[in-house]
């Protein structure tokens, strides 16, 4: 019996004791990330689920139990995890052409309608240019867009919001550098094209920064007031998506940052957890043009700004004018410490701490940011 015990044939690879097929696993695509990247992809790309319940580890069944039995069909095998969920609709971002006039943005389309594309440097640059009086002028952070103010442009006065090269609505070319530097030179075209002079400048995250070297370049400020943002580098804390991106190499990725990293991303620089509706919003417009795949472009502003990080704190020490800081105390990245430290070493400025706030400022407390902003 032992004999013939030790006979018996060899299952065929792939297939179980119990003829169950084995669970399929995606490879980590080494192709894609050449320089040994090889486990942060596989840390990021989804695995294919199990297609028998009987492949699930520590569930046993009996031998032939599934002999002679129709396979499901393709829509059927996994059913049982859609029960009492709603389908998943994909994102969709409508752009529809058109200008609504002065109506108030509420919708990524209706904030389109209302701006235009401005060709700088061969490239088309989306701004929002709206109302009259004394100019307000908008620099979002990464990896936002100027949709992210929508709710703070204040009445009264002449509004300007743009998206900076690779975000948002702008162009978002691959062969770039991105560099804050290079930023800087597109908002003072802007605001050249438009005829714009002195100004209020309000910035958050590498707005900030942006705005530093424009202050460093004597822009004439009338007032700036900065968000969150990391204006001191060695107090900054990284997010893990930060420094993933930052570890895989300078250059496109040839695949889509998987949705739930990116959501789960998003979602960790809020105080309070965000609605969905608010952060498929936000995926949508980086997605756009694939404008993803560039993150790992977008991200060496870190680094820059590391190098520069002298000149950029003297231009906002020097700087003349009223500087008011408006600071989530619940961020993650730019920490509050940031702002104590530009008071200790320039008590004039004037700044206010929300401790229910995160990194989003704008998003999660509008109404503060907008009466802050109305201010004199």
């Amino acid at each position: 019996m032992d004999a013939v015990r030790r006979q018996r044939p060899v299952p065929p690879e792939g297939l179980r004791a119990d003829h169950a097929p084995a669970p399929e696993r995606r490879p980590a695509r080494r192709a894609l990330h050449p320089r040994g990247h090889a486990v942060l992809a596989a840390a990021v790309l989804p695995r294919r689920p199990a297609r028998l319940v009987a492949a699930v580890p520590h569930v046993q069944t009996p031998r032939g139990a599934l002999a002679g039995r129709p396979r499901p069909r393709q829509a059927d095998r996994h059913r049982h995890r859609r029960r009492g969920r709603p389908a998943r609709q994909p994102l969709r971002v409508p752009l529809p052409p058109g200008r609504i006039g002065d109506l108030p943005p509420v919708t990524i389309s209706s904030w389109q309608a209302a701006g235009r594309h401005l060709t700088i440097g061969g490239r088309r640059i989306f701004v929002v240019d709206r109302g009259t009086g004394a100019p307000v002028v908008f620099v979002h952070g990464f990896p936002g867009s100027s949709y992210d103010w929508r709710s703070v442009l204040p009445p009264g006065r002449r509004v300007i919001a743009l998206d900076l090269l690779g975000f948002g609505l702008s162009d978002k070319p691959s062969s770039d550098r991105y560099s804050l530097v290079s930023q800087a030179d597109l908002v003072w075209s802007v605001l050249k094209e438009l005829g714009v002079g002195s100004c209020t400048l309000v910035g958050h995250d590498i707005g900030d920064t942006v705005i530093a070297e424009l202050l460093h370049r004597s822009f004439p400020a009338d007032r700036v007031v900065l968000l969150n943002g990391s204006i001191f580098s060695d107090l900054v804390s990284l997010s893990l998506g930060q420094k993933l991106l930052l570890a895989l190499p300078d250059r496109r990725l040839p695949v889509g940052v998987p949705g739930p990293v990116l959501r789960a991303s998003l979602r960790a620089t809020f105080a309070m957890p965000p609605t969905a509706a608010l952060i498929a919003e936000m995926e949508s417009l980086i997605r756009l043009q694939r404008g993803d795949r560039l993150l790992t472009r977008q991200i060496r502003y870190v680094l820059e700004r590391r190098r520069n990080q002298l000149t950029w704190t003297r231009a906002l020490l020097d700087y003349p004018g009223r500087l008011d800081l408006l600071w989530g105390e619940r961020d993650p990245i730019a920490v509050p410490a940031m702002a104590h430290r530009l008071r200790s070493l320039r008590p004039e400025t004037s700044v206010t701490l929300w401790s229910d706030v995160g990194h989003w400022p704008a998003l999660e407390a509008p109404e503060r940011v907008l009466a802050a902003l109305a201010s004199s």
